[in-house]
């Protein structure tokens, strides 16, 4: 009799390898994802096929295509379920390691995720222990211990200090349109003051500048760059970048703003400089800047829960001037309650204008 296979067992046990290679917070013992494994084939559809059949593995990768949402839902639900019943006595608590690492993390650097999306952090924690090939969040706890300088990495990881001059360049349009006609027309004898917060290492900053530049405008203006990690200031004021970060600026706009060092590296000149003022800023603790026309906080507002994002809006529609504008990720909204206090102006480029508060209600 020939040898037959039940034709979904390899692709659960790979998708649950994959899927739990980055999960930290659950045991990933090979008794667990055996069971995770059992409970997704008992519920699938049985199909045995014989593996020597010439037609095999198009056979496999069809009913496999057909069947790819339901598996994945099934295995999603198998893995949740194993982690909280798992088939053995629970020797580790993930969740207390994990609330250990942030505490540990709050005492040596004195930034504090506790209010961060938890499942974010995760991920991005995970990164971490996977290039160190570390299985738990205790383990990586004695490596921040014995390695400070592993803290940087982490960080890297933690605060997305990745970003690109001009990124996404329909919101840069609208940005450049408000500027032109709006803030920097109806205050030419008043100082303009725009805010990069969380400005990674420091492209949106210097972007903004060059934009002023280009305008033309002969209004004062100040950019305040803030972001809570103290490496990115530090390589946001040297103004150095890699060709990739700059593939959004003309090949004019590159001459004219920038230097070459060589060896690939750009240099930001220091009229572009000039405009941007670094600090360093908590913006779940600290003070806010008072008096901003226009405020960018992009991709910022995903890593925070909701009550921390209404919270860091309301600092936001108070920081900024009556009428001044708000800018945020793509891919972030405006929370319900925050709608009371900013109005939408370009809901596809996610920019927002202050309410007066006689418009409020």
């Amino acid at each position: 009799m020939s040898r037959q296979v039940n034709i979904f067992e390899e692709t659960v046990k790979d998708l649950i390898d994959r899927t739990t290679g980055l999960r930290f917070d659950i045991c990933r013992c090979d008794l667990c994802k055996k069971a995770m494994k059992e409970m997704v084939l008992k519920n699938l559809p049985v199909f045995f096929v014989n593996p020597d059949h010439f037609r095999y593995e198009e056979i496999i990768k069809r009913v496999n295509n057909t069947y790819l949402k339901r598996i994945m839902q099934e295995t999603i639900k198998a893995i949740a379920y194993v982690s909280k019943n798992p088939p053995h006595k629970i020797e580790l608590d993930h969740e207390a390691g994990f609330n250990q690492l942030l505490e540990r993390i709050y005492q040596d650097r004195g930034l504090d995720f506790s209010r961060y999306h938890r499942n974010i952090l995760k991920r991005r924690v995970a990164l971490r222990l996977r290039a160190r090939n570390l299985n738990s969040y205790r383990e990586y706890l004695s490596v921040l211990a014995a390695n400070p300088d592993e803290y940087k990495k982490l960080f890297d990881v933690l605060t997305i200090n990745v970003s690109e001059f001009f990124r996404d360049l329909t919101v840069w349009e609208v940005i450049r349109e408000i500027l032109s006609r709006k803030i920097l027309r109806e205050n030419q004898t008043t100082k303009v003051k725009i805010w990069s917060a969380g400005c990674a290492k420091g492209e949106e900053a210097y972007s903004l500048s060059i934009l002023i530049e280009e305008i033309g405008s002969k209004t004062p203006v100040e950019i305040y760059a803030t972001d809570i990690d103290t490496a990115s200031i530090y390589d946001a004021q040297k103004g150095e970048y890699d060709p990739y970060r700059l593939k959004n600026v003309s090949d004019t706009l590159l001459k004219k703003y920038f230097e070459y060092q060589g060896e690939g590296k750009y240099l930001v000149k220091e009229h572009v400089k000039k405009k941007v003022i670094f600090k360093r800023q908590d913006l779940i603790n600290d003070n806010f800047l008072p008096g901003m026309d226009l405020i960018l906080c992009r991709n910022v507002f995903i890593y925070f829960t909701k009550p921390l994002q209404e919270t860091i809006l309301n600092k936001f529609y108070h920081s900024l001037k009556d009428n001044g504008y708000l800018v945020i990720g793509k891919s972030e909204t405006i929370i319900s309650e925050a709608k009371l206090i900013f109005k939408e102006v370009d809901i596809d480029n996610r920019v927002y204008q202050k309410r007066k508060v006689k418009d409020k209600y």
